[in-house]
């Protein structure tokens, strides 16, 4: 097995991290390698082979004889304060303000780290093919979890076949427990923050595995034996004893969902043969709690394929609906690294699994379905269905009474056009729900803007003639008015914070799928247990 060390470099100067400092000699960190190349964006290697080990290593390395090869990336050594479109920043909150001149750069130093490492493991990966190797990290000045999550994210080779996707990532001699390892001299600090930004890019990874999967092969029963199969057996850190008393798998079926009165989830589905699922997991870990006590919930869109009903979509493009249960993704994403962190929350995920087709008995537009929490709501619109699983499950979870309520969704193009594939968009209630998420946001650099809910205006928008509700409100304000719609759902007598999270704009970007925003939700969890 090859041992390789990657360390950084910042600035132009050739100077080491600090951490690098105390483990090569001072007559190698003096050498023209170093000290005469431009480094910011670039990274050279060094084969120990060629070189006297007492020349490079100090005597207290312990890893001196056992590296073959040096990496050295190169990343900027400060990041400015932005001096253009200074009045774009004034329009933002005062966090992102504040994260903007103290962070930013527009590309912060983290995200830079973490790009350059995933492209660095991915080299290596395909140079080393079928070899095992080990990659030892320093903490880049503090980077450790940037560095984890780049490298958890390089780890990336598809596979039709579950186990064999899973395996040789997330198993037992897989890359992610064997390939990657923070220095031994690290500090306890940089030990747990390598440890969490393994566990949070592996989970973007999951979910991206997700959305990738052809349609035929993550149908709504198929994505509940694809959660069980993670959860169950490739889970990274966490004990299998912890699992099976902090951690629940529901699967309920479509005479469940019927007893619950989910005649609006149940309306989508009815046009394909694919049973529909509710899939939940429910994880309690806060002592000072009762067990159906929630701190947090989460809901998913989890529309397996979406050909757009008797709406039917065109033609061109349309494979890509497989990756309209982006929402379930992320929010199974972020719950299997709760898990994994064991953070002392009591959290509960449920995804509305299901196909949106043009069977025989698919819903037609004009037809009138009534929601589980009695209200009415005339389908338009079949390919506006997104908000028509999401009702009953946001009036589902109100009745779990959480302290607060997410729901994610790939819910409109809207979103797109009004924000690019830059950042996702937020509705919600509370402000200070909002400055956690957006707080979250910032420090992963997986980015949440916040959007208006004018209620009066929006829901005039979406009036019928024969129902509470019209499920479209014409194409003005697209991602409000279906996030208005939503609100409409949430009981708040029994839930006092509650987000709308549109992603359609950053779950497939022209790069592909990506599975974010696993990271933010996931940052946002860890914010709430402290």
């Amino acid at each position: 097995m090859s041992s390789i060390l990657v360390v950084g470099v910042f600035g132009t100067d050739g100077k080491l991290s600090t951490t690098a400092q105390t483990i090569f000699t001072s007559k190698f960190q003096d050498n023209k390698f170093l000290k005469n190349n431009s480094w910011v964006g670039t990274d050279r290697s060094v084969e120990l082979s060629l070189l006297n080990v007492d020349d490079v290593f100090e005597t207290s390395f312990t890893l001196r004889n056992t590296i073959e090869k040096i990496v050295f990336v190169g990343v900027a050594q400060k990041e400015k304060k932005p001096t253009e479109n200074s009045s774009v920043f004034e329009l933002s909150s005062q966090y992102s303000q504040q994260a903007v001149a103290d962070r930013h750069e527009f590309v912060t130093l983290n995200q830079s780290i973490r790009n350059q490492v995933t492209t660095l493991v991915e080299s290596i990966k395909k140079d080393k093919k079928d070899e095992k190797f080990v990659i030892y990290f320093d903490d880049f000045n503090g980077h450790s979890q940037a560095v984890a999550e780049g490298a958890a994210l390089a780890t990336w080779k598809f596979d039709l076949d579950f186990d064999k996707f899973l395996a040789p990532i997330f198993g037992r001699d897989g890359l992610l427990l064997n390939s990657f390892k923070a220095l031994p001299s690290a500090t306890e600090n940089d030990q747990k923050q390598f440890k969490t930004g393994i566990i949070t890019g592996s989970s973007q990874l999951f979910s991206r595995y997700i959305l990738e999967l052809p349609a035929n092969y993550c149908t709504p029963i198929k994505y509940c034996d694809l959660l069980k199969l993670k959860i169950e057996k490739y889970s990274l850190f966490v004990s299998q004893e912890f699992l099976s008393a902090k951690s629940k798998i529901n699967v309920y079926d479509e005479e469940w969902a019927k007893s619950k009165g989910m005649g609006s989830f149940l309306s989508v589905t009815a046009g394909t043969s694919a049973p529909a699922r509710v899939l939940e997991v429910v994880y309690t870990n806060n002592s000072q709690k009762k067990a159906d006590e929630y701190d947090l919930a989460i809901l998913g869109k989890g529309i397996t394929f979406d050909s757009g009903g008797i709406s039917l979509k065109p033609g061109e493009g349309m494979k890509e609906m497989k990756g309209d249960c982006g929402g379930s993704s992320a929010a199974f994403g972020a719950a299997v690294a709760a898990l994994e962190l064991e953070l002392p929350l009591n959290i509960i995920t449920v995804a509305m699994l299901c196909e949106n087709m043009p069977g025989p008995d698919a819903t037609k537009p004009g037809d009138v379905v009534i929601a589980m929490n009695g209200k009415t709501i005339e389908v338009d619109n079949t390919d506006a269905e997104g908000r028509l699983i999401l009702a009953d499950g946001l009036c589902y979870l109100s009745e779990k009474q959480p302290e607060v309520l997410l729901d994610m969704a790939t819910l409109t193009g809207a979103v797109i056009i009004a924000l690019s594939h830059v950042t996702a968009a937020v509705y919600t209630n509370s402000h200070e729900l909002f400055a956690g998420l957006e707080k979250a946001s910032y420090q992963t650099n997986d980015y949440l803007w916040r959007m208006p809910i004018f209620r009066d205006e929006y829901l005039g928008q979406m009036k019928s003639d024969v129902s509470d509700y019209n499920n479209i409100g014409g194409r003005p304000g697209g991602s409000c008015t279906a996030a208005t719609f939503l609100s409409e759902f949430v009981d708040f007598s029994k839930v006092k914070k509650w987000a709308h999270l549109d992603i359609a704009a950053v779950t497939h970007t022209k790069a592909g799928y990506t599975g974010r925003p696993t990271r933010a939700i996931v940052e946002y969890m860890q914010q709430l247990s402290k």
